[in-house]
């Protein structure tokens, strides 16, 4: 083989290899990690006080060892992110697991509006590599809200809207109280009155059933 081709050959080599390994950003040992990841759910609306699970999916080859995998929130190419999983403020909320080393999951428990951010999966790898999983998986957390006109007299329809300021999953069932008392089961975030009268005077709330 003549030098020519041989010059061919290494180009080919370099080209195939970084086509089949990750592209990183790479700042000494610390990097970005954007090739085969899948975060499921890439995004999630999340009512205050439910449980939320995201799991994030790698694939690379058998030859490409990590060591560790665990979760964090920002970005950081130069130094260690904070572990989520070993974090003691968080204690009881937080439950990570990894059912294999190419999947890591986390769980987080009663969320609030503290916990929105974007979660993203932090792996090392041999020789104190690190790498940085993006995208990563938007939390955004939401409350309920009943919004309707705001002057209502006797005889009039009215409208009652259970309002969130993100979008809840497709599966979300509307439940609609009165006073405390469960009044409807299974609906849609309106509820219609109709003629209404002095008996349906109360406080009107809602809940949803098919979320954690």
């Amino acid at each position: 083989m003549n030098s020519a081709e041989e010059n061919k050959m290494s180009v080919f080599v370099a080209e195939s290899l970084f086509n089949y390994f990750p592209h990183f950003c790479v700042s000494g040992v610390d990097g970005l990690w954007d090739q085969g990841v899948n975060y499921s759910p890439s995004y999630v609306c999340a009512l205050k006080g439910s449980t939320v699970k995201i799991s994030c999916t790698l694939t690379y080859p058998q030859s490409y060892k990590l060591v560790k995998g665990f979760w964090t929130k920002p970005v950081v190419t130069d130094g260690e992110s904070p572990d989520l999983c070993s974090d003691l403020q968080k204690r009881g909320r937080v439950q990570c697991l990894s059912g294999n080393i190419n999947t890591y999951s986390i769980s987080l428990m009663n969320v609030t509006e503290a916990d929105k951010h974007i979660y993203y999966c932090r792996i090392t790898g041999y020789q104190s590599k690190r790498w940085t999983v993006i995208p990563g998986s938007w939390l955004d957390v939401t409350d309920l809200q009943v919004e309707t006109q705001q002057r209502v007299k006797e005889g009039d329809s009215v409208t009652l809207t259970c309002k969130s300021s993100c979008s809840l999953p497709e599966q979300t069932t509307f439940i609609w109280y009165r006073n405390t008392q469960r009044i409807t089961d299974g609906t849609v975030n309106q509820l219609h009155l109709r003629s209404v009268s002095r008996s349906d005077e109360g406080n009107y709330s809602c809940g949803v059933t098919g979320l954690h």
